[in-house]
């Protein structure tokens, strides 16, 4: 989740967006196929041209549904197995929410999607203000060479894309749902034809059990790499030192991020505790480290026990 300075991605979708059918066919037919994507039936299987196939590989491993040695991982299965899968076909919009804090925590697949996410602070930009950002932010903290502009502008033109909806039709916006399922949760909004915005905002629409899943990863790394048992508070909310945040993700308010905070210690009181010290709230670890991510996916998907 940290980002690593030395290890990077940018442009690799072939400027193609994250369509809604492309993870679970994409990890149907490498089930079946490990080498689908360098296959000459790809575009059979998948259903697409040559291009959209290594945009689909993209999208799976930057959504952490692959992993860089091409094989897929645990979450893939947990979400998208046809037979013991939980939302194999992206039906719980809370799969979505989920899939967005893998792309956006995932700093050598998806680099543009975490610096955005978790280091963009304007609220109102265009595409040409966003790429100047993003530049400087290659420049300033990443120790590699700065891609091409015509690279970033389609990253920055692609993310955009991906997350908002458009405001001319009915039509247009269940138009750009199919295009991406990301739009659905709300994190950009299209001002005009140029413009965009993204807010700090309430966010009911948020499951616990996926803010919960995202807090486990930020406190086992926060912990693995500190050796503590303890965590501020403040470390969650803003990024800081490369690590993700989970308030900055998912676009939430502090008040609603702590309501959200409390509710969750309130659900799992064995896990953890908030308390203020010395004037800084944190949170204290009741159990041993790390924490089982996964508890929080089964019980928001009523998962007894996965296997």
């Amino acid at each position: 989740m940290k980002l690593n300075k030395k290890d990077s991605a940018f442009g690799r979708h072939e400027t193609f967006p994250l369509r809604y059918s492309w993870l679970p066919k994409g990890y149907q037919e490498f089930k079946k196929n490990p080498k689908i994507f360098e296959s000459d039936e790809s575009t059979v299987r998948l259903g697409v041209g040559k291009n959209m196939v290594s945009s689909i590989k993209h999208w799976m491993k930057a959504s952490q549904l692959l992993s860089d040695g091409n094989q897929l991982t645990d979450i893939a299965s947990f979400l998208l197995d046809e037979d013991l899968g939980v939302d194999p076909y992206l039906e719980d919009e809370a799969t979505i929410w989920l899939l967005h804090w893998l792309l956006s925590t995932n700093s050598n697949q998806s680099t543009t999607w975490f610096w955005f996410f978790n280091n963009f602070v304007s609220t109102d930009f265009d595409v040409s203000t966003m790429q100047d950002s993003l530049e400087h932010f290659i420049s300033e903290q990443l120790e590699i060479k700065q891609p091409s502009k015509v690279t970033l502008k389609n990253d920055c033109a692609v993310l955009t894309r991906m997350y908002s909806l458009g405001s001319e039709s009915v039509k247009s916006q269940a138009d750009d749902v199919l295009d991406s399922p990301m739009s659905l949760l709300g994190l950009i909004k299209k001002l005009d034809s140029k413009r965009f915005s993204t807010e700090l905002s309430i966010r009911p629409d948020l499951p616990l059990g996926i803010f919960g899943f995202a807090i486990a990863q930020c406190i086992n790394e926060y912990t693995q790499e500190t050796n503590r048992s303890t965590m501020p508070i403040k470390s969650l909310v803003y990024s800081a030192e490369g690590q993700p945040s989970a308030a900055a993700v998912f676009r939430l308010t502090e008040s609603d991020f702590m309501t959200k905070l409390e509710l969750l210690q309130h659900a799992y009181p064995s896990i953890f505790t908030i308390r203020e010290t010395a004037g800084i709230s944190q949170i204290y670890l009741e159990n041993n480290l790390p924490i089982d991510q996964m508890k929080f996916l089964e019980g928001h998907y009523k998962v007894e026990q996965y296997v």
